[in-house]
């Protein structure tokens, strides 16, 4: 009986020997509640329409984008799923983006009329991001390049002659009055924006041929790059 109690007393020594450091600091062996809760992932959504939806970014630094972009939507669409697909995720960050949308479902005389509204529903999400502890980012909307095709270009030569603006200088103007007004209100509320209009434009505003796609309306992949960089760039020691 002696030899089988030395034994065990042998045997639990060991095994306390055993799980200890080399510099005798016990190993915990029991599971740790507040160590095994799992890390909560900083996370970024990202907001818009079609080029929201196309733009391939996965993380910004440390936080994980997830994309709510849907394609053709409307500001007062984006904004109606705004509790769904921001609120109810939880993010740390929302970057709001788009509103050309708006533009292409007007007509010349009903535009301002609409960018008005396109406005407050921007604002809407804003607010609604602050109200639920989410910061707003936003970026400035991009302007839309004329067409190489020859049909367009005697249309374009032909509305000239008499005056008439061209579709393409109708919605760059109100892209930029717009992207004018989204500076202004970010400066007053102390909100981020990051201006991507001037990065893909070229010397009359309207979008350079090279981050265009080839019906002159979306963006291409150089352009989402230089998207990308600037984005990088501004949040750089903000996050």
């Amino acid at each position: 009986t002696l030899n089988l109690l030395s034994t065990r007393y042998i045997i639990a020594l060991a095994c306390i020997f055993f799980l200890t450091t080399s510099n005798g600091e016990s190993i915990n062996i029991m599971p740790d509640k507040k160590n095994n809760i799992t890390t909560h992932t900083k996370k970024i959504v990202l907001i818009g329409a079609s080029y929201a939806a196309s733009w391939n970014i996965s993380n910004i630094f440390d936080f994980t984008v997830i994309n709510k972009g849907v394609g053709g939507e409307q500001t007062h669409e984006v904004q109606a799923r705004f509790k769904e697909d921001v609120i109810k995720i939880s993010p740390d960050k929302v970057i709001i983006w788009g509103f050309i949308n708006d533009i292409h479902n007007s007509s010349r005389d009903t535009v301002d009329k609409k960018l008005e509204k396109s406005k407050n529903n921007i604002i809407k999400m804003i607010n609604a991001a602050k109200n639920n502890n989410i910061e707003p980012i936003l970026l400035t909307e991009v302007t839309i390049r004329h067409s190489d095709s020859l049909q367009s270009n005697i249309m374009n030569f032909i509305g000239n002659l008499f005056g008439k603006t061209s579709y393409q200088d109708f919605v760059n103007q109100k892209v930029l009055e717009t992207n004018e007004w989204l500076k202004q209100y970010a400066t007053t509320q102390n909100i981020t924006l990051i201006d991507v209009q001037p990065l893909i434009s070229d010397k009359n505003n309207y979008r350079a041929k090279k981050y265009a796609t080839t019906d002159g309306t979306h963006i291409s992949v150089i352009a989402y790059e230089a998207f990308t960089k600037q984005t990088l760039k501004q949040l750089e020691g903000k996050m």
